[in-house]
């Protein structure tokens, strides 16, 4: 199992190289910068990389995050800091788990698997997706297909569902876990208070989105991920 390391603190680094190595994976040499990794990931296909979320003096594991998400890579983001607004400017990235420092060896090992099985059963998804789910409208639950949802909206304790057809439900959770109870890979935060599906998207504006018939702000910590997200001619 081969890992790519993206570390910019050296004895976190050499920690994590030497602690993979003892639990029988494959770790290559550690990258440093975003830029560096970005260009190792043109000449190689690690099966899942660890990425420091704050590699350097900025996010630049995004960055790395967006290659590796085109690449359809699995990635775990490591980080010191798990605070809200760094939560949710890394689930765009649809990360596979969360590594916090400092870890452990059993916390390392249990994370990797935990992701490399989350990953398979997502592919396994994405090529037989779910026809239909149900969602709670009162003292039933009501069929709708995923491919169906064009945004979600947060009001309050409650994420709004709408649909293609004008219909609209509501769920009490935050936006954060009704993604991850949908997961629908075409499902992407672009704001603090909305998520689109991207199928949906018939304009684009800098701050902007017009989604179906709804016009849709863009988070300015949320502009870098969808720009590498949706490929402009």
């Amino acid at each position: 199992m081969k890992v790519l390391i993206v570390e910019d603190e050296a004895i976190i680094a050499e920690s994590l190289f030497q602690v993979l190595l003892n639990l029988g994976y494959k770790p290559y040499e550690p990258c440093s910068t975003g830029k560096e990794a970005i260009h190792f990931l043109e000449n190689h296909q690690p099966d899942i990389a660890i990425v420091d979320i704050h590699v350097g003096a900025s996010y630049a594991g995004f960055d790395v995050a967006a290659k590796l998400q085109q690449a359809h890579i699995p990635f775990i983001f490591l980080t010191a800091l798990y605070d809200k607004q760094t939560l949710e400017q890394a689930q765009q990235y649809k990360p596979a788990a969360y590594l916090v420092k400092p870890f452990s060896k059993e916390n390392l090992f249990a994370t990797i698997e935990l992701a490399l099985v989350q990953q398979q059963h997502e592919r396994e998804q994405s090529l037989n997706p779910p026809s239909q789910i149900f969602i709670k409208n009162g003292p039933q639950s009501i069929a709708i297909n995923p491919q169906d949802i064009t945004h979600l909206e947060a009001n309050n304790k409650y994420i709004e569902v709408h649909t293609s057809n004008g219909k609209k439900f509501l769920i009490r959770a935050t936006m954060l876990e009704v993604l991850e109870q949908l997961a629908i890979p075409t499902l992407v935060q672009v704001h603090k208070s909305y998520a689109i599906n991207t199928h949906y998207i018939k304009a684009i504006k800098y701050d902007s989105l017009l989604v179906h018939q709804v016009q849709i702000p863009i988070g300015r910590s949320f502009r870098n991920g969808l720009k590498k997200l949706i490929h402009i001619v």
